[in-house]
């Protein structure tokens, strides 16, 4: 006989109380005790301006101590630490410096805990190298980069200490709260109210987890803004936002979780079946429907539809979330109301009244109608935008639909080596992207979206350091001699120091080989390769009237890199060019699917598309100091090659040179110039900070196309 009274209440109160130290636990194990969680977590933090801010002030003061004369330099100092804490070397050395101090107070010592950012010192002085070369030399090499010492007893060391005990619990106490519902079952009875309860007592459990985890996250980050100084509140409070984000997700799913089988209970009760929902919606909608409340309606439904059309991804998970819910809700529902014992008996059979039923329930009114259409069709261009574009068939009837090449008409005839295209020199090499001593300050896709269509792309073999995951090791022999000195003429003495200490720090502890695209050294800058080729295909999908042409300074193999450009789908749009063939046209090689363009500077053949460079391009000298040593004088590839690309940036790059290199007239002047010269309209043109200057302008000229404000929307004239 089912027991009642306090019994119930008590296993009701244990169901909650047990879900609620599940979502905390829960919490704990996966973001505090994980050394590795935590240090991420903690780390994302470093994404706000305020806390980068915070950490360039604290590190700047305490260089500015250490450092004879730097405390005169102060807000240079700031300018690079801020810059460093933005890129992700200093990610991985900071990942690395609390996951140690992690480990620290987990072992309950009770010296002084040391924050060891291992490497900052040589980061800082590489980006100082760009801003000030005379400050970063000041910087002693053996300068201890145990900048930040906290006093053990300001941390919450007990507390975490306890946190991480009470976190091995956590497989158990889920195990428990089943348990218990099973509990209240055997004592309460296999009926819809027992089960209902529970279920509720599961959903409150979830919300007191959430609200435990709110307050245990804010004492941890009162204890830590002490251990940090009142300067750390920002810091304080994107760590508590950081460590707080996954745990509402463990909390919704817990309390959804004993919700939707309180609903499926309900929908059990005698009489509710799935049709008599839909049904019942539909006389709700209907009933007492005056002209304002049908305003209301169609409003609603247009608020609705502006959202789908401007969040179709969030539309999109909204309507499976939701399609997902409600079906687990009736499955279970049935389940529940063919097995309860107190569950109502099917009404006999009535085929008429049955049919009748179901074509009264599915005639919606219209509005509902469209609302389904418009959700349907969001969820399509959902996909279709999240898949990166859609079938070929699709893109070729987007093709024939803008008959522009390159933006503009005038180009769709003109063979390659008779069209102008603007070249971004060093591509990959981006300030946005960590790098230092970028080339830019904006990547690939900034790029192309700017309406430069030449890409230069270093790929070279990389380690990722184990101990400073964010940190690549270049895969190849230290440069020595000519070499070397070629190295610290483009990219600066102290750059190439800071690499080479960093790389012979690192290469004894091994990592995983990958490629990656690079400027001269990964360790100063690296992006992986693959994730980069793939980001040109899927905007090669997106504008499917342009042409392209990559330059590949190939420090590995051909064999090597081809793969990842077969996995990255771009060998699927390359062209395949014979070299006594005359060029195609923009329009011809738009038309033919193919109208990528790769060049390879150390191979060329391996593949039909792999075009060795310098058989099918001339070029002038890429070794320039200032402006006045521009010359059109040949270089690589002699004077018989087609296709004819200036190189015009100055080594070592600055945005100070690229706005004299960049500038109308001294553009302008070289690239008609260097046609006059060699005889050969320029095809490419090379440049450094591709957004200063008036590149863009100079092409378009010498293209002799109108301004895109002439031509209707689209792509700049490239």
């Amino acid at each position: 006989m089912p027991v009642r009274g306090p019994l119930r209440g008590l296993l009701l109160a244990l169901i909650a109380g047990v879900t609620a130290l599940a979502v905390v636990t829960g919490w704990v194990h996966t973001q505090i005790a994980d050394d590795r969680a935590f240090a991420n977590r903690t780390v994302d933090a470093l994404a706000q301006p305020e806390v980068r801010q915070v950490v360039a002030a604290a590190v700047a003061d305490e260089l500015a101590v250490r450092v004879p004369r730097a405390l005169e330099f102060r807000p240079v100092i700031e300018i690079a630490v801020e810059g460093v804490v933005a890129s992700p070397a200093f990610r991985g050395v900071f990942v690395a410096a609390v996951r140690d101090l992690h480990r620290t107070i987990l072992d309950g010592s009770d010296e002084t805990v040391t924050l060891r950012l291992v490497d900052l010192v040589l980061v800082v002085k590489t980006q100082l190298a760009v801003l000030n070369p005379e400050l970063a030399d000041l910087i002693p090499d053996d300068l201890t980069d145990s900048l930040v010492q906290i006093s053990a007893d300001s941390l919450p060391g007990g507390s975490l200490r306890s946190l991480d005990g009470a976190s091995r619990a956590a497989p158990v106490l889920p195990i428990a709260a089943l348990g218990l519902l099973g509990a209240l079952v055997l004592t309460g009875g296999y009926t819809r109210r027992t089960l209902a309860t529970g279920g509720v007592a599961v959903a409150c459990g979830a919300a007191l987890g959430y609200a435990l985890l709110v307050g245990t996250a804010a004492v941890l980050g009162r204890r830590i803004r002490g251990a940090l100084g009142p300067q750390a509140d920002i810091v304080e409070s994107a760590i508590r936002a950081e460590l707080l984000d996954g745990a509402g997700y463990v909390a919704t799913l817990a309390g959804s979780a004993g919700l939707v089988f309180a609903g499926s209970v309900l929908l059990s009760a005698r009489g509710v079946r799935p049709l008599d929902l839909v049904h019942l919606a539909r006389r709700t909608w209907l009933r007492g429907r005056g002209r304002g409340r049908r305003t209301v309606e169609w409003v609603a439904l247009a608020v609705l539809g502006a959202w789908m059309v401007l969040q179709p991804e969030a539309a999109l998970r909204a309507g499976v979330v939701v399609t997902g819910t409600a079906l687990v809700t009736v499955a279970v529902g049935e389940i529940l109301r063919l097995t309860l014992p107190d569950a109502a008996a099917d009404p006999p059979v009535d085929p008429a009244r049955d049919s009748a039923r179901a074509r009264r329930a599915w005639r919606l009114h219209p509005a509902v109608a469209v609302a389904v259409i418009a959700t349907v069709s969001g969820a399509g261009v959902a996909v279709a935008v999240t898949q990166g574009g859609g079938s070929g068939d699709a893109r070729s009837r987007q093709a024939v639909t803008d008959p522009r090449c390159n933006g503009s008409v005038l180009l769709c005839d003109r063979r390659l080596d008779a069209v102008v295209l603007a070249m971004t020199h060093n591509s990959n090499s981006a300030t946005s992207d960590g790098y230092v001593k970028a080339n830019h300050v904006t990547g690939i896709r900034s790029q192309l979206d700017a309406g430069y269509r030449g890409l230069a792309l270093d790929v070279y073999a990389g380690l990722r350091n184990p101990r400073t995951p964010n940190v690549v090791i270049t895969d190849r022999t230290v440069p020595s001699g000519p070499e070397r000195a070629a190295l610290i003429a483009d990219i600066g003495a102290a750059a190439v120091r800071a690499a080479e200490e960093i790389r012979d720090r690192a290469l004894a502890a091994g990592g995983e080989r990958d490629l990656y695209l690079c400027h001269a050294l990964c360790e100063i800058g690296a992006t992986p390769a693959e994730r980069e080729l793939r980001g040109i295909r899927k905007w090669m999908d997106a504008h499917p009237r342009e042409v392209l042409v990559i330059v590949v300074q190939d420090e590995v193999p051909a064999a090597q890199i081809l793969p990842v450009f077969e996995r990255a789908g771009l060998a699927r749009l390359a062209h395949r060019q014979d070299l006594e063939d005359p060029w195609p046209t923009l329009g011809e090689l738009i038309d033919s699917g193919r109208r990528l363009v790769v060049f390879a500077e150390q191979s060329g053949g391996e593949a039909p598309w792999w075009h060795a460079a310098y058989r099918y391009l001339q070029e002038t000298p890429f070794s320039v100091a200032r402006v006045e040593d521009f010359s059109c004088a040949p270089a690589r590839g002699g004077t018989d090659p087609r296709l004819f690309l200036v190189n015009h940036f100055l080594s070592p790059p600055s945005r100070a040179k690229a706005e004299k290199a960049n500038a109308a007239p001294v553009l302008a002047e070289r690239l008609i110039r260097c046609q006059q010269e060699r005889e050969r309209l320029p095809n490419l043109v090379a440049v450094d900070f591709h957004a200063t200057g008036q590149v863009l302008e100079v092409v378009r000229r010498l293209n002799g196309v109108p301004a895109p404000t002439d031509q209707g929307p689209g792509s700049p004239v490239s």
